[in-house]
């Protein structure tokens, strides 16, 4: 990941412990945050230049429209099971 992005994870799931592996593994915890559960999505979403929604489960959910609502990008990565 270049040196000038920052990545923050905002959310909870199974895999936020081997995320939380990885990121230890590629040595870019200075460049990753992880939020857990977000109260104020709308001000978190202000704060972005991009959102992206990665999902083993919804295509197209409500958190792309919540990012496209507040006029930025969002790429969206279906993951299959």
């Amino acid at each position: 990941m270049p040196k000038e992005f920052h990545l923050t994870i905002a959310g909870e799931g199974d895999e936020r412990g081997r995320i939380e592996q990885l990121i230890q593994e590629l040595q870019v915890a200075n460049q990753i945050t992880m939020l857990g559960n977000v109260a104020d999505v709308v001000k978190l979403i202000q704060e972005t230049d991009i959102g992206l929604l990665c999902s083993k489960q919804e295509g197209f959910g409500l958190a792309a429209v919540e990012i496209m609502a507040g006029k930025k990008p969002v790429v969206l990565q279906e993951f299959q099971v």
